[in-house]
């Protein structure tokens, strides 16, 4: 073999290939976009201005910011669950007056956690305590996704809302806390707000 004496290479871009790269991306942008369906572009573009307007109603001077948070993954999560979100809004206000961060400790050392105290050894959800961190339990999205299928799956296993209630409370017989949270309902769904 020859050896090969003073050779160099140049470095030449390949625009091209280049070109094709960029033209592929664009095309995997406008697909993934393209793939979003209806309902999810609505949750997108959702105005949440009434549900905001029911957690004023509910606790006043919460930073705006959390409101519009909250309100959207109320929206959101009432509407994929079937759950009326006065209902929700007004269970968030008795159970936690829309503090993420509740925490509560109920009789046998059970804590109940975030905006709709969430309890992770829920009969209702007994897979939660596994699905879970804490921390993550806490943070709204995942919050309310499992506060609103647990108020659901009580829901669809009881005769009434209050007897659903009485379930998410964990006691039959708390009347005060049934007649809060259907009151003021009631209340947002007439619109008194």
């Amino acid at each position: 073999m020859k050896a090969i004496e003073n050779c160099t290479i140049k470095k030449r871009t390949n625009w091209p290939v280049i070109i094709l790269c960029i033209l592929i991306g664009l095309a995997l942008a406008v697909w993934w976009y393209c793939s979003v369906t209806e309902a999810e572009a609505e949750v997108y573009i959702e105005d949440h201005g009434r549900t905001e307007q029911m957690i004023d109603a509910l606790k006043p001077g919460i930073e705006p910011a959390m409101r519009s948070r909250i309100a959207a993954i109320v929206d959101t999560e009432c509407r994929a669950q079937g759950v009326p979100v006065e209902l929700v809004l007004s269970l968030i206000a008795r159970e936690s007056g829309f503090r993420a961060d509740a925490i509560s400790k109920k009789g046998g050392g059970l804590c109940s956690y975030g905006l709709m105290q969430v309890n992770p050894g829920d009969a209702a959800h007994p897979k939660l305590l596994w699905k879970y961190s804490l921390t993550d339990l806490m943070r709204p999205e995942n919050n309310i996704h499992e506060g609103v299928a647990i108020l659901k799956a009580y829901m669809d296993r009881s005769s009434n809302t209050a007897e659903a209630l009485g379930r998410y409370c964990g006691s039959q017989g708390m009347a005060e806390y049934k007649t809060t949270i259907m009151s003021n309902t009631i209340k947002l769904m007439s619109k008194e707000v």
